[in-house]
């Protein structure tokens, strides 16, 4: 399902947006903008950021949204969904189409054990977590699953040249998401793979 069709088959909010929840928000990872409006301190705090998220703080979201497509789907992040919806509210009135704000935030992002960044984490550790998020993506929101089958594909070696090339060879025979999002996480992981190689 594109970002289209799950905005329009999604519940409306009076004002102007969707809301999405995490594990429905992990499917469509490959497909929307992630807009993360909390401080820079929580950005990289306990709670992380979700993989590919962008940190863009509630006070900077106007002036930062002035350039953006108005037509682009956006997911908009905070800590447990207020912020977020704040923003989403705000963008609407700009005339923004396609805004998701994630039910929960961060708090439930980690409730629901899905892979998230943080600063401390090495080049290494963030496209593990990159991995992950595609992993738990394609087994459903099952993290068990998702755990194992990554055991499996990316094994013992993570961190080296083959086993990045394992895993992403394992995306590009993906039958778990669509193609659009198997372009999108095997361009990303290749681009990420060129810079540690």
């Amino acid at each position: 399902m594109t970002a289209e069709l799950l905005f329009a088959r999604s519940d409306a909010h009076p004002a102007g947006y969707r809301d999405l929840s995490p594990l429905a928000a992990l499917h469509h990872l490959g497909e929307l903008r992630l807009i993360d409006v909390r401080e820079p301190d929580e950005f990289v705090g306990p709670l992380g950021h979700i993989p590919g998220a962008e940190l863009v703080p509630l006070s900077s979201v106007a002036d930062a949204a002035a350039n953006w497509d108005r037509n682009a789907p956006l997911l908009l992040i905070c800590r447990s969904g207020g912020r977020s919806a704040r923003a989403a509210t705000a963008l609407a009135g700009m005339g923004f189409q396609q805004l998701f704000n994630l039910v929960g935030g961060m708090l439930a992002w980690e409730a629901n054990a899905l892979p998230q960044l943080r600063e401390d984490d090495s080049p290494t550790a963030q496209l593990a977590g990159q991995l992950k998020a595609y992993f738990v993506a394609a087994a459903g929101g099952d993290t068990q699953a998702a755990s194992r089958a990554f055991d499996q594909v990316v094994g013992p070696d993570f961190g080296t040249p083959e086993g990045f090339k394992r895993a992403l060879e394992a995306l590009a025979k993906s039958d778990g998401i669509t193609t659009t999002e198997s372009a999108h996480w095997v361009d990303l992981l290749k681009s990420r793979f060129g810079r540690l190689e």
